[in-house]
């Protein structure tokens, strides 16, 4: 069940995000506890009340000029080190030294039974990883580097609660 007034906008949340911001692509929490909001080619940071890093380029956390969007961002519990996905490509960043790992970036394929496009991707406070894309689910197994074998699973139904048609 929900909480009394809830969904909400999130800009209620975090009201300094740009009244222009027409969608959010992905989001994550940074290691120090700040949360960067991606949109389009840019990113906004917040200490979680006030934004402490406004409208960047991508290109400052070393990602390539001219990259579209981020589809989907991951701090892993597994080695610590943020993931970016966008397309059928990802990298990996440090942000203890907050630069881009080398080599990257690198074919979605080194993440057994993960989709490309990805629409988004957590750890969750089960300590699990999941991933999603359209209205499907997957768990990762971060032990194996390979999603559970009873996976996709419809995404509305239990996350939200959500029973409809497909179901």
């Amino acid at each position: 069940m929900l909480d009394y007034g809830y969904p909400t906008l999130i800009r209620n949340l975090f009201r300094e995000l740009p009244s222009n911001l027409r969608n959010i692509d992905a989001l994550y929490e940074r290691p120090n506890g700040n949360i960067v909001f991606f949109s389009g080619p840019r990113y906004w940071v917040f200490d979680g009340d006030f934004m402490v890093e406004e409208n960047l380029p991508l290109s400052y956390l070393g990602l390539p000029e001219g990259l579209a969007k981020i589809d989907a961002a991951l701090l892993w519990g597994k080695n610590k080190k943020t993931y970016f996905f966008s397309g059928d490509v990802y990298w990996r960043y440090d942000d203890a030294k907050q630069e881009m790992d080398p080599g990257y970036p690198i074919a979605m394929t080194r993440w057994r039974g993960v989709p490309t496009h990805l629409d988004a991707a957590m750890r969750w406070i089960d300590g699990k990883t999941y991933f999603f894309k359209d209205r499907s689910f997957w768990t990762f197994n971060d032990k194996i580097v390979k999603t559970e074998s009873k996976y996709p699973m419809t995404a509305p139904s239990h996350w939200l609660g959500c029973w409809g048609p497909d179901q």
